[in-house]
């Protein structure tokens, strides 16, 4: 009634777990590993943005893991299509570093980033890959009809190259969710449930708001405290300006140098005023006299609240050159980043899924060095037919291919929780009865039965056998010795 497990006790694997016994069952563990496991691993590799669009600047970010008590230098290659960069990164004992480099896709679709590090004993966690899905455009959708601000933005959406402008009508407010921006020209507290479920979805937005609309409104559609009060839409004896308030923000990061000019020149007759008591968050632009004219709430998503009107003669704001540039530059920094966007990767012995619209027997799936993966297909209803490969063992990339083009691909990556190769502390048991042990030698001194008595016993036994054949054996020989003439 022993139960005994020989294991390496990974902390990470065996570090929560309690072994539950019934009474009367002992449980000894015997750890195998006795010197330090070091490790390197590659976590993470991501894109910043995740989903950016054609001819973006894009930021490649891995991250590289030290699991040893010892700091090294590790070389990172990164390999995006057929570019390849190679990065140093020094780690500190149990330190993790990231190495990162610059890239502009020229094509849209999904494009296989992929991350090396230099071998070490355990290789299975040395290489990482993502997938990076590039589009042609941001889909931003503007909806609400007010003359004052929809007709500049829809029209300074189509100038932007990387943009895409829908234009949103109530009835239409579902298929906003497809945006990766809402932009609300005149909000007047209406579809409340439909925009939090936007929201929830990770939906950034902009909005304008109608006259006498009480911001307490923003505390239910975002969260953020505040203490509410009327937006009131104010005719200006004399024209103000504007300013930019916060100068750090990313938007404005292109317009410190001063070559594109600055983007707070502007003359406003007429303006919405917000109330002084705003939710929770910071102004990036004011008005020369002091009201805000555009507010970043302290919400997640994005959501900016935007006092000034774009059309003549309330203003000349958009008629000026910087304004074009910044407000691209806004667009792109309150984009959507829903996880929804990337592609997931798979775990090792997991089997990978492709769903089509109908059978095609040159479906085929392939790893590394093109090797051929069994896979097999069934219906999916009237969703078509799904195939479904063997589990697979190792990581890497597997391209769907039908006709020797390349329909789907999907990555299979080590996971992070098995590269800290640190051992822990045994599992305890459950039962009463049941004992952690240490070592064999611990082992070897448990009650059992006393062996050595036994075959102590044994040998005496069968060395007075041996005697009693051999003083039987000599006492014949002498017998006929003596009998003998």
């Amino acid at each position: 009634r022993e139960l005994c497990i020989i294991s390496d006790f990974q902390a990470a694997q065996w570090g929560d777990v309690t072994v539950k016994l019934p009474e009367g069952i002992r449980l000894h563990t015997l750890p195998v590993g006795r010197a330090e496991a070091g490790n390197g691993a590659v976590l993470e590799v991501r894109s910043e943005p995740p989903a950016p669009v054609v001819g973006e600047p894009v930021q490649i970010l891995c991250e590289v893991a030290n699991f040893s008590s010892e700091a090294r230098a590790r070389i990172a290659m990164i390999e995006i299509g057929e570019a390849r960069v190679s990065r140093q990164v020094m780690l500190a004992p149990w330190g993790r570093a990231v190495a990162s480099v610059d890239h502009v896709f020229r094509k849209p679709g999904p494009h296989v980033v992929q991350v090396r590090v230099d071998d070490d004993a355990f290789g299975a966690d040395d290489w990482r890959g993502a997938i990076v899905p590039v589009r042609d455009a941001l889909r931003v959708g503007v909806f609400g009809a007010d003359p004052r601000v929809a007709p500049i933005w829809l029209r300074a959406l189509g100038v932007i190259p990387w943009t895409s402008p829908l234009r949103v009508n109530g009835g239409d407010l579902p298929e906003a969710g497809a945006c990766d921006l809402l932009m609300i020209a005149g909000w007047d507290g209406g579809a409340m449930a439909r925009l939090k479920e936007l929201r929830s979805a990770g939906m950034p937005m902009i909005i304008v708001p109608k006259e006498g609309l009480d911001l307490r409104v923003l505390q239910e559609l975002t969260g953020v405290q505040g203490e509410g009060g009327a937006a009131a839409w104010e005719v200006l004896k004399e024209p103000v300006g504007m300013m930019v308030e916060d100068h750090e923000h990313p938007v404005f990061a292109v317009f410190r140098s001063g070559e594109y000019g600055d983007p707070a020149r502007a003359a406003f007759r007429m303006r919405w005023r917000l109330p002084p008591s705003m939710p929770r968050g910071r102004t990036l632009m004011r008005f020369s006299d002091g009201p805000a004219a555009i507010w970043l709430c302290e919400a997640n998503p994005s959501l900016l609240l935007w006092a000034a009107p774009l059309s003549a003669p309330e203003s000349d704001w958009a008629s000026h050159a910087p304004f074009l540039p910044w407000f691209g530059e806004l667009v792109g920094s309150l984009r959507a980043r829903r996880l929804g966007m990337v592609a997931p990767t798979m775990l090792p012995g997991e089997r990978l899924a492709w769903r089509v619209s109908g059978r095609d027997d040159g479906i085929r799936l392939v790893g590394s060095g093109d090797a051929i993966i069994e896979t097999s297909a069934s219906t999916a209803g009237s969703d078509g037919w799904r195939y479904i490969s063997a589990p697979i063992a190792s990581p890497g990339v597997f391209r769907w291919l039908v006709e020797e083009q390349c329909r789907e691909t999907q990555i299979i990556n080590f996971p992070t929780v098995e590269s800290d190769l640190r051992a822990g502390m045994p599992p305890s048991s459950g039962s009463v009865a049941g004992g952690v042990l240490r070592s064999a030698r611990e082992l070897s001194k448990q009650d059992g039965t006393p062996l050595w008595k036994f075959l102590a016993w044994s040998c005496l036994a069968v060395l007075m056998v041996e005697s009693g054949i051999v003083f039987l054996s000599d006492r014949e020989r002498r017998a006929a010795a003596e009998a003998s003439p």
